[in-house]
């Protein structure tokens, strides 16, 4: 039997006993165990130590073998966590053969290709937002209105003008349409050139009205399509030019032209009149001096001679509705309750007369008027806008009503305010309402008002109006004040000379009736006088005789008076110049002239006024 057991000494055993019959005897083999298995166990502990070193080699080995591989890829790593902060210099400084090699060498070779591409693009960026503020500035300063607008009609820009003249911003206008913005009629028309590109697909130009805020603008404009990258059209683009003002101007201008050619008709029909008034009132004034004291032919002498000056002053009106100027030296210190009171008389037969013979009633409530300053100006042209105040005033009050009259100071200006109980204005009558050639009634040329505002700005004046339809209007005049006092015009006494005279007298009228006058009217005080009745006989004349006064007319068929006026500046002895003429603006047209007449008497006139000036004249 085999076995571990425990022997005598009471340690663990192996034993083996086998028994033999022959000698029956038990044989019987035990070695310790302990001493069996020593060499086992030292072959274990070294198993175990070789094992543990060798995993520990294996280990070492590992970890040599791991570090070489995640330090590039924890470099790598970090390297990518910097790109993705913007730290774009740092690159993988790996010299090795392997994969991880070729890894980092493709590595830096896509961080170059990174690098340069973002600095394409940023250079790309940076020219397109400079092209875009170049792009911005430029329709931002450009004296139009700009905008796109896409398929469906919706606002996706416009520019600062455009801004400024629909008051809006254009995160406001953003998504909108042109009804949101403008008034239905208006919108309507807009919208129509939009659809007229969509369909042709080309641009559109034409000129079209706006409605906006009450203010009619005329604009031209251009509408035209925007393509994308596939040649489809995506949106509309426009830019529309506010011409109002130059539409304007070209209005004025031809109304310019208009009173250029009323302007030379008026003047030769001026001078003609005057010259027919000047006969008659000439005449007049000589039976009114051949009959003193015969008071019932004075007084029908006097009607004729009073209607010769309301001819001559109708004359003057029709002539000043063409003049655009005012001479300076014709502005006198001027009350303007007196004016009030000379178109109060004037009209009167407008709102009195005629009025009640229709069945109509005015009224002037005068309770307003005040003792106000004078004011410097030419009376004759202020009463022209006061008369044309009146007439329009009366105008609107078709069925009678009230006219109120209003003076007072303020600020060292005079005020007059002239209200009526009309029909009042809307507000687009209003704003044009001194603009040429404008008017709102069956007759009539539109001059009135726009005279009215030439004259009040050349004095240096304002005119404001105030009306609502229906509730009637108020004109409201503002003039500077001066301290000048009026000064009373009044009549040259006539006294006849009956002593001899030996002054030479020379006059040149091409009208007979007249000529023959004014020479028997002056021999009749005591001069010497010689008449004739063209030009070139006056020259030859002045060539042989010497004259101390020439008498001459402007308008002589055959010699201009004025070259029969230069004629005699080239004499050794140069005569005084009197200048007798119907045309009204001769004074403005004698400064251009070299040799300048010592006095000018424009027809009708007073012979008195003739003979005054003649005096003058040879007292000097």
């Amino acid at each position: 039997m085999t076995g571990i057991y425990q022997d005598y000494r009471g340690l663990q055993v192996i034993g083996v006993s086998m028994y033999i019959p022959e000698y029956q005897w038990i044989l019987i083999a035990e070695i310790d165990k302990a001493e069996l298995f020593a060499p086992l166990k030292t072959l274990g502990i070294v198993s175990f130590v070789l094992s543990i070193s060798c995993c520990l080699f294996v280990s070492y080995i590992g970890i040599l073998f791991a570090t070489s591989l995640s330090r590039p890829i924890q470099k790598l790593k970090n390297i990518t966590e910097k790109f993705s902060s913007g730290i774009l210099t740092e690159r993988i400084s790996l010299k090795r053969e392997d994969e991880l090699g070729e890894l980092a060498s493709s590595f830096n070779t896509m961080a170059d290709n990174l690098v340069k591409e973002m600095n394409n693009r940023e250079k790309t960026y940076q020219r397109l937002v400079n092209g875009e503020l170049k792009y911005r500035s430029l329709i931002n300063n450009i004296n139009a209105l700009i905008s796109i607008k896409d398929l469906n009609g919706r606002y996706l820009l416009i520019n600062k003008e455009y801004e400024v003249f629909i008051h809006k911003k254009m995160a406001e206008v953003t998504g909108k349409t042109v009804h949101d913005i403008f008034p239905g009629s208006s919108a309507d028309e807009i919208t129509k050139y939009d659809k007229m590109v969509f369909e042709t697909k080309q641009p559109v130009k034409y000129k079209i009205l706006i409605v906006f805020n009450g203010v009619q603008h005329t604009f031209i404009s251009t509408k035209f399509p925007l393509f994308n990258a596939n040649g489809a059209i995506y949106a509309t683009g426009s830019i529309s030019t506010d011409i109002t003002e130059f539409k304007k101007m070209e209005d004025e201008l031809l109304q310019s032209k208009k009173l250029q050619g009323l302007g030379v008709m008026a003047s030769g029909i001026a001078h003609e009149f005057n010259n027919i008034l000047a006969i008659i009132d000439a005449n007049i004034q000589l039976l009114i001096r051949e009959n003193k004291g015969r008071e019932k032919l004075l007084e029908e002498l006097a009607v004729i001679r009073k209607s010769c000056k309301d001819g001559a002053e109708v004359v003057r009106r029709m002539n000043e509705f063409t003049r655009t100027s005012t001479d300076p030296k014709k502005t006198v210190p001027v009350n303007i309750n007196d004016l009030v009171d000379n178109v109060v008389v004037f009209t009167r037969p407008k709102w009195k007369d005629m009025a009640e013979g229709e069945g109509l009633k005015y009224e002037l409530n005068r309770e307003g008027i005040k003792n106000v300053s004078n004011i410097k100006g030419n009376p004759s042209e202020l009463r022209e806008v006061l008369l044309n105040i009146f007439m329009n005033a009366f105008d609107a009050m078709p069925e009678g009503g009230t006219l109120s009259l209003s003076t007072w100071e303020k600020e060292g200006c005079v005020f007059l305010s002239i209200t009526d109980t009309g029909i009042g204005m809307t507000d687009e009558v209003k704003n044009r309402i001194f603009d040429p050639f404008f008017t709102n009634k069956k007759k009539g040329m539109g001059l009135g008002m726009s005279l009215v505002y030439g004259i009040v700005k050349r004095h240096g004046g304002m005119i404001e109006v105030k009306s609502q339809p229906g509730k009637g209007s108020a004109f409201i005049l503002k003039f500077p004040s001066t301290k000048e006092v009026v000064q009373k015009e009044t009549a040259p006494k006539y006294h006849k000379d009956t002593k001899k005279n030996t002054h030479l007298i020379l006059v040149i009228e091409d009208e007979l009736v007249i000529g023959k006058i004014l020479k028997n009217f002056l021999s009749d005080n005591g001069y010497i006088v010689q008449y004739v009745n063209e030009g070139r006989k006056a020259i030859d004349l002045l060539s042989k005789e010497q004259f101390d006064l020439m008498l001459c007319d402007i308008g002589i068929p055959d010699v201009s008076g004025w070259d029969i006026i230069q004629f005699s500046g080239t004499l050794e002895k140069k005569p005084k110049i009197g200048v007798i003429t119907g045309f009204l603006d001769i004074a403005d047209k004698s400064k251009n002239e070299q040799t300048q007449p010592d006095f000018i008497i424009t027809k009708p006139y007073e012979l008195e006024e003739v003979l005054s000036s003649v005096r003058k004249v040879f007292e000097i």
